[in-house]
This record gives C-alpha cells, sequence and structure tokens, in this order.
C-alpha cells in the first residue's frame, strides 16, 4: 500500500508509523474498555505498551528527539535507509581541459559531424586524457560546468556547442593579444597558486632499511605564491610567497584584492617595463570596481544621480523602472573601470584578462607545474620553512629561455584556435541554427550513477598533488 499523505506540509507516514499508529490506537481502546491498566505517571511503560517498541528503541528516540529540539538535528533519521552516495568532485587541470574541448570542436572542424556523449568520452578513452572511471552523466555535467550547452538546429536534431558568451570571449582575446604583439609590446603574465607543506611526489627511492616516507593525512600549512613573467622571464623582484592564513581552504581567501593591489603597487610596477601588457584571470579580487555598478537593486536617487553624471535625458517624475530602463540602454557606453585597470594605466600599462575556462593561455600555469613538481620531489620533511627554501631555489633556477619556450607553445595553442574559428564558422553555416537558438539539457540531465560530478575544479597541472589526500613512496 502506498503512503498517504497527511497534513497541509504533506507528511508521509510509512509502514512503521502506520503500525505504530494502530497499536497505539488498540491500547487506548482496550483502556476505554477495561479501564485505566497503568498509572498515568508511568508515562515509560504507557508508552513502550502502546508503541509495542522497545526499551532501548525508547531510549534512542527520546535521545534523538532532545537533539532535535536543541537544533542539533533537522528531523528523525531513518535507519539503514540507503541514501545516496556523496557526488565526487572531478579534479581537471589546463591540460585535460584543453584536450577536451579540442576533442568535441574537432568533430566539427575535422570530422564535419555533430558529436554525441558517448562518442566523446570513447574519444576521451582512447587518448587517455582522464585516467579515472567516467559515466555519460559525468562527461555531461564536465562539459555543463565548463560552457558547453545543447543547441536546437532546423532538423530538430541537437548539436553541442560551446556558450556564445564563452566563444566570444576567447575571440575577442585573442585579437587584442594578437594586436598587442603585433604592436611589440611586453606581455606579462601573472597568477596566484599555493603550495602545502606536505607537497611530495608519489614516488621516490628507498632502502630495505626504509618503510617509505609516509606524507601526511592533512593538508597541514600552506605557502601563497605571487608572480609574473614573459618572454623576458620573471619580472625582477616580483615573486611574493606568504603563509596562509585562511581556513576555509580556499587559497583566494588568503590572496585578496588589497593583497593583490599592494603586491602590484610595491613589487610589480617599479619593476615592469613602459608599455607593458598584464594577462591575468577573472578572479573577482582582479575585477573589484573603482565604484559600485547600476542595478535594478540601486536606489532611485542614485539612478538618478548616474543620469545626471552622463547627461542623459531623463525626469525626475518617472517611476524607478523607468529611469533603470534608460539606463540599461545606455549601460554599455559608460563601462566602470576596475582599480587595478585604473591603477596600471595611470603607470602606461594595459591589462588583458583571459576567456573563462581557459588557463592554458597563461604560460605561468606551466611554470608553477615546473616548480611544484621539482619541490614535491625533493621535499621531505614537510616542514613550511624547508618547503618555502625548495620553492625559492627553484624559482631563481627557471630560466628565460624556459619561459620563451612555454610561451611559444602557448603562441601555437592560439594560433590554432584562431584557425579553428573560422573552420567551425564554416561547419556551423550548414548546420542551420534556429533563429533563437536555445540551450537544452537534453542529455545533461544526472542520473544515480555513482560516479556523478557535482563539482569540476579547474587546476594548473600541478595543483593536483595539492588535491590528493595521502600518498605513499613505493
Amino acid at each position: 500500500m502506498s503512503p498517504k499523505k497527511l497534513g497541509t506540509k504533506g507528511q508521509i507516514i510509512h509502514n512503521q508509523g502506520r503500525e505504530i499508529i494502530a497499536n497505539v490506537a488498540e491500547f487506548m481502546h482496550k483502556e476505554a474498555e477495561e479501564g485505566l491498566t497503568i498509572p498515568l505517571k508511568r508515562f515509560r511503560e504507557r508508552t513502550l505498551a502502546a508503541t509495542k517498541i522497545s526499551k532501548d528503541t525508547y531510549q534512542k528516540i527520546l535521545k534523538e528527539s532532545a537533539n532535535i529540539k536543541n537544533n542539533l538535528s533537522c528531523s528523525f533519521s531513518s535507519p539503514r535507509k540507503k541514501r545516496p552516495r556523496k557526488s565526487r568532485i572531478l579534479d581537471i587541470t589546463s591540460t585535460q581541459l584543453k584536450e577536451i574541448r579540442s576533442i568535441v570542436n574537432d568533430f566539427y572542424i575535422v570530422e564535419k559531424k555533430r558529436p554525441t556523449l558517448k562518442l566523446i568520452l570513447q574519444k576521451i578513452i582512447d587518448r587517455s586524457v582522464i585516467h579515472e572511471p567516467m559515466s555519460i552523466p559525468s562527461l555531461a555535467k564536465l562539459l555543463k560546468s565548463i560552457g558547453f550547452r545543447w543547441k536546437k538546429t532546423d532538423d530538430n536534431r541537437k548539436a553541442l556547442m560551446e556558450s556564445y558568451d564563452i566563444r566570444f570571449k576567447r575571440i575577442k582575446y585573442l585579437k587584442q593579444i594578437t594586436e598587442f604583439k603585433n604592436q611589440g609590446r611586453n606581455i606579462v603574465y601573472t597568477d596566484e597558486t599555493y603550495i602545502h607543506s606536505s607537497h611530495t611526489s608519489d614516488k621516490g627511492w628507498f632502502d630495505e632499511s626504509l618503510s617509505g616516507i609516509r606524507k601526511p593525512i592533512s593538508k597541514t600549512q600552506r605557502l601563497i605564491i605571487v608572480h609574473a613573467g614573459g618572454n623576458n622571464g620573471f619580472v625582477k623582484d616580483g615573486l611574493l610567497i606568504f603563509r596562509s592564513g585562511s581556513k576555509s581552504g580556499d587559497y583566494h581567501d588568503d590572496m585578496n584584492h588589497e593583497n593583490l593591489m599592494k603586491w602590484v603597487e610595491t613589487q610589480l610596477l617599479p619593476n615592469l617595463p613602459p608599455n607593458s601588457v598584464l594577462v591575468l584571470d577573472n578572479a573577482s579580487y582582479h575585477n573589484v570596481q573603482v565604484k559600485k555598478n547600476i542595478t535594478s537593486g540601486s536606489k532611485k536617487q542614485l539612478i538618478i544621480d548616474w543620469l545626471k553624471e552622463h547627461n542623459l535625458e531623463h525626469d525626475e517624475k518617472m517611476t524607478k523602472t523607468e529611469l533603470y530602463e534608460i539606463v540599461l540602454q545606455n549601460k554599455r557606453f559608460y563601462p566602470i573601470k576596475c582599480k587595478l585597470d585604473e591603477l596600471m594605466e595611470s603607470h602606461g600599462n594595459s591589462t588583458l584578462r583571459l576567456p573563462p575556462y581557459h588557463p592554458e593561455l597563461n604560460p605561468i600555469e606551466k611554470i608553477w607545474a615546473t616548480v611544484k613538481n621539482w619541490v614535491a620531489s625533493r621535499n621531505t620533511t614537510f616542514k613550511l620553512a624547508d618547503v618555502e627554501a625548495l620553492t625559492r631555489q627553484k624559482f631563481a633556477e627557471v630560466s628565460v629561455d624556459d619561459w620563451r619556450s612555454i610561451c611559444d607553445h602557448v603562441d601555437k595553442i592560439e594560433d590554432k584556435y584562431i584557425k579553428d574559428h573560422n573552420l567551425f564558422d564554416e561547419t556551423l553555416d550548414s548546420l542551420k541554427f534556429t533563429v533563437n537558438t536555445g540551450s537544452s539539457d537534453e542529455d545533461l540531465e544526472t542520473s544515480s550513477d555513482e560516479s556523478i560530478i557535482s563539482n569540476v575544479d579547474i587546476l594548473s597541472d600541478s595543483d593536483l598533488f595539492n588535491n590528493m589526500n595521502m600518498y605513499y613512496i613505493p
């Protein structure tokens, strides 16, 4: 028999609850017919007799009830109830991300056909892009998290595509970076990363008298690292290393806007050649605006002040909604600058932001990998001071030639993207997209599969070391 919903909140009473209600009703019926058999003050005996549960169960339920009243639990538990397993978090490196995007786009550019999730997954397996099991739903969730959507075409078939916004930002970035390079401007790439005191490799040497060095299970202390560089090598005196003070587990909580601006003013700008271009990602602390943006939630007077500031025709007697509509029509002509951009421009430099989900376009990601892998192979004490010394030593050893080699590799990636954009457009024309091209969650829905991924972390190749629980040196 299916459970029946009771009450306005749609409570469901399952079979065991129904049995207890029947037992209580039977107990009360006997009391009514035969008189009181158990005194009212002996509430425990009366409860046990009415519900027919054991003393142990009774005690456990009372304890759980007390916890709920003290807000230590939100509701009663269901012992032995099968619950879905917690979704995994999949760590994707910049190299893997580039390969996955390339696999999808190559279906259009090289094979001239629509990709399916099954075909994409097979390519990923064949090329050994990801070395852990992945299901179709997991792949769908991954693709969705990095901006791919299903688009409708005139023949009612779906085509898996990168979102328009991401493609547009990549094209815009590539045009800008190409123009800056053609002008002969100095391109400097920057980023922030971290390294734990327990950062080590999963392989090492040992003799028969040793069982190997065990990496600490906890993440322990960590260092936050900031640097910048390009074809001319690292920016002189640009290295910033400091100890993390965050307990959140996210190094972005340590590298905030205040720390960033201090680093730019004291270490970057004094050593940066004039007319340089600073390339950085879209972290929130890179994009703190000089003043707050006008939104639909702004006070009416702020909206009026904004319209006056830009000499836009309006009537103060208009409603807030009407005034904000004027803002929307003109907002794009008056973008608000970020504090970092304003600071760089005041010193004759420019800033350029990478497109979302494209860490492979930042050469410093490979520098992080080089430094971290080197430190991991030599970290035997797991002391933060020793890790910092190793880190500084390796940074000092990274040469201008190392940087140029990596920058040349990124140039080739950029050239391929530029070439692929034109080929991609030719294929898209043949698909005949509908006028109102929308996205569909078809084939992107999750299931009960154990390998479903709830989150995707886009990491540099070396950051995977910092996301593994424990290693043993074999």
